[in-house]
């Protein structure tokens, strides 16, 4: 049996009556691993609407078995830009339905290497106006809660992302180029911290890569008055950052009615590893 005809007879067999016949197929198909939708898409003949429902429910459990199986290995990332890039890569890959850690790095290392070719020095403020400037990369004001704003791939070529996407851009490019950026929790949004000549600034990459000087950093209190940040507590590394990008995407999803990828990065942000077997609520 040639492979087109072993996947037409697989997809026939997904609605079998039989639990056991289906729960074999599914074992079948899940062996394709990342290449099952680009399979389906050259399948002769072409699955019915009611297979391809079928078959949708497979690839969705199949994706999130996997990144299920992945965000493990965060743990033995080497250094905190090494595990945030898994992170997004893992994500990427869930969401695309196809392997994402290469295609990341490259499209990172590619950012790194045309700025350090452009520029006359390294700095964090070159670099800024590089990503969010030259390269137009912004906030994505429009659909901004598109599960696909955590999506760092999206991201880059679609050219607009929500703040902590575009922050961890900036701060991995940053990291190839040597440069320390880190990530900071403003109340109500995401910057990055860097330091230029002594000084601190906050970058909001989701507004043109604004650099603001610590003492503009103020929050109302009540009573129109105002206190000053303390920028030290609310730095952010790697792990911190993670927790954040699941939960907007456990809210992005709730809002486009996805409950079972609601329920996955609720799972992976509690550390349970049921939930490729469904939504429980």
């Amino acid at each position: 049996m040639s492979g087109h005809e072993k996947i037409s007879y697989l997809i026939r067999l997904l609605d079998d009556e039989s639990e056991l016949v289906r729960s074999t197929v599914r074992q079948e198909l899940s062996a394709y691993g990342a290449d099952l939708e680009r399979v389906l898409r050259e399948a002769c003949p072409r699955p019915d609407k009611k297979q391809r429902q079928l078959f949708n429910v497979v690839i969705r459990d199949i994706k999130a078995e996997r990144l299920q199986s992945h965000w493990p290995r965060l743990s033995a990332a080497t250094d905190e830009p090494a595990r945030l890039e898994a992170a997004f890569s893992f994500i990427a890959e869930f969401q695309l339905g196809r392997p994402s850690k290469d295609e990341l790095a490259v499209r990172l290392d590619e950012l790194s290497s045309e700025y350090r070719c452009g520029c006359s020095h390294v700095d964090v403020i070159e670099l800024a106006a590089f990503l969010f400037r030259r390269k137009l990369l912004t906030g994505n004001r429009d659909d901004y809660y598109n599960p696909l704003n955590s999506n760092m791939l999206c991201v880059l070529e679609q050219g607009a992302g929500i703040p902590i996407t575009l922050s961890a851009i900036y701060m991995l490019v940053g990291a190839r180029l040597g440069l320390e950026i880190v990530g900071c929790n403003v109340p109500g949004h995401f910057m990055a911290l860097v330091k230029h000549h002594g000084e601190h600034f906050l970058v909001d990459c989701f507004n043109g890569g604004r650099f603001m000087r610590e003492e503009q950093i103020m929050v109302s209190v009540g009573n129109f008055s105002k206190i000053r940040l303390d920028l030290d507590d609310m730095k952010v590394g790697a792990e911190q950052m993670i927790e954040r990008i699941l939960r907007n995407l456990a809210n992005a999803y709730e809002r486009a009615g996805c409950q079972f990828e609601k329920q996955l990065m609720t799972d992976l942000l509690s550390g349970d590893g049921s939930g490729a077997e469904g939504p429980r609520s």
